[in-house]
């Protein structure tokens, strides 16, 4: 179920950053950690970068404001968040959709 965001608002997504250690998953802080707004097709592209917090031991905040100049009413969007740790690359994803400016 993808999330929703009005038209003109903003909405923030907490993503765990956790790695498997002596069968356990336990929160890790990444080495390096970006997100982007990306289409929502089989092959995303990135449309924008986006602003990411860090709010604890591996969790991060990170804000998706639908721009009415960037982004369209109706349209579903991918929040994605690429983070390394070790050598190692993740990517998360989460759905949202665009839903119409109802003030």
């Amino acid at each position: 179920m993808a999330a929703k965001v009005e038209w003109g608002d903003t909405i923030t997504l907490r993503f765990t950053t956790q790695m498997q250690e002596e069968g356990q998953w336990i929160n890790v802080d990444a080495d390096s950690y970006e997100a982007w707004l990306e289409t929502a097709d089989m092959e995303p592209q990135q449309i924008q970068e986006l602003s990411v917090v860090r709010e604890d031991t591996g969790k991060y905040l990170v804000s998706f404001y639908a721009d009415k100049t960037k982004v369209e009413s109706g349209q579903a969007y991918y929040i994605a968040f690429y983070w390394t740790k070790d050598g190692n690359k993740e990517c998360q994803r989460e759905l949202v959709t665009v839903v119409p400016d109802v003030k």
